[in-house]
């Protein structure tokens, strides 16, 4: 049954990416087709559309002591739908499956929630949602720029990513702005929501791009404050405070990020991560990443997916160069990844989580 599912899978991949030959005009055609209604006239539902994304790895990592392991994986694979009603109005809903462990296929749900946009440039919105702090927590694995995220936000960031909440967001002039409560449960649905605590998220970010005459220059803090709970879903984190940038100016671009956090013990975590990455036409892009990542406890970090099939201890310090080619064949709907990256992890505590290895990843990219 996997193997059908991704021998399915894969020929449709095929049949969408088919049309290269007859150039960007014939996968905006293609893509157009996602959008099964849309109309101006319809005072209740303006439009309906499919959404979601297939993602798909190969993978090869070898460690010091512990050897090598390759494989090739469905990493993410959700479907679902977003509709416009009543003109200030989106409901939007998806769910992730499994590919690989298929009984059942259905896995959970991940954005499934309303917003009401009244007027102007903010919005509220209520439902499971992604929770968005830190510079990769809070970009849509859609749009990463390296494959994965970054080993900062695997530690510092909340990676069930989804969490039933309310929030506020929007813009204005050149600031940005973000302010939500989230149930602290990470439950599938929407079953355990009253069953723990909470977290508290503030974002604020400014654009200097006019300031300084580049396209983009946004520097951002976000802070979240987390309540401990018997089962909670996120992070044992109680502050973390990250401030992040993004610097775009024709095809050079510089992201970075800079977080400290503290667990509910008051032992402490920081993480520095640097991203320059360069456009080498509108097809290809260059990316380079550093990151590195300490706790002053034992154990306190985990190694990325991948990795930690081959070394599941944890360790105290984390460091990881990146270097990898993007190929755009339809912008961010549709690219190739490839990387390699070269990972360090020591363990004060000599306990299993000692890592040194090196990584190469292929990940084919789809979404709509």
């Amino acid at each position: 049954m996997r193997d059908l599912i991704r021998i399915l899978t894969i020929s449709a991949i095929v049949a969408v990416s088919s049309p290269f030959c007859n150039g960007a005009s014939s996968l905006e055609e293609i893509w157009g087709n996602v959008k099964f209604y849309q109309s101006d006239n319809n005072a209740v539902l303006q439009s309906l559309a499919s959404t979601g994304r297939l993602q798909y790895d190969f993978s090869y990592f070898d460690e010091d002591d512990a050897g090598s392991q390759d494989e090739t994986k469905w990493r993410r694979a959700r479907t679902g739908f977003k509709a416009t009603m009543l003109e200030k109005f989106t409901i939007h809903s998806e769910m992730c499956m499994d590919f690989e462990d298929h009984d059942p296929i259905y896995k959970r749900l991940t954005d499934t929630n309303i917003s009401w946009k009244p007027q102007g440039t903010w919005q509220i919105k209520i439902g499971k949602q992604s929770a968005a702090f830190t510079l990769d927590g809070a970009t849509s694995s859609k749009k990463l720029i390296a494959i994965e995220r970054s080993k900062l936000a695997g530690n510092l960031w909340f990676s069930g990513e989804y969490f039933t909440g309310v929030t506020v967001s929007g813009s204005k002039d050149n600031w940005t702005y973000a302010y939500g409560i989230f149930s602290n449960d990470g439950g599938p649905e929407f079953s355990e929501v009253g069953d723990e605590k909470y977290f508290l998220l503030a974002s604020s970010g400014y654009d200097f791009g006019s300031d300084l005459n580049v396209d983009h220059a946004i520097l951002r803090v976000d802070f979240v404050h987390n309540r401990e709970s018997d089962n909670i879903g996120t992070k044992k984190l109680e502050n973390i405070l990250s401030v992040n940038g993004k610097y775009d100016n024709g095809p050079i671009h510089l992201w970075g990020d800079i977080t400290i956090a503290d667990d509910f013990d008051g032992d402490g975590l920081w993480g520095i991560e640097i991203m320059p990455f360069y456009d080498l036409s509108d097809t290809f892009q260059l990316v380079g990443r550093y990151t590195l990542v300490h706790s002053s406890s034992n154990n306190g970090l985990g190694l990325s997916r991948y990795e930690r099939d081959l070394v599941s201890g944890k360790g105290d310090r984390l460091e990881e160069f990146f270097i990898g080619l993007n190929t755009y064949f339809y912008s961010h709907y549709l690219k190739w990844q490839n990387g390699i990256q070269y990972t360090t992890m020591d363990d004060a505590a000599n306990d299993g989580g000692k890592y040194s290895g090196l990584g190469f990843t292929s990940a084919l990219r789809v979404s709509w």
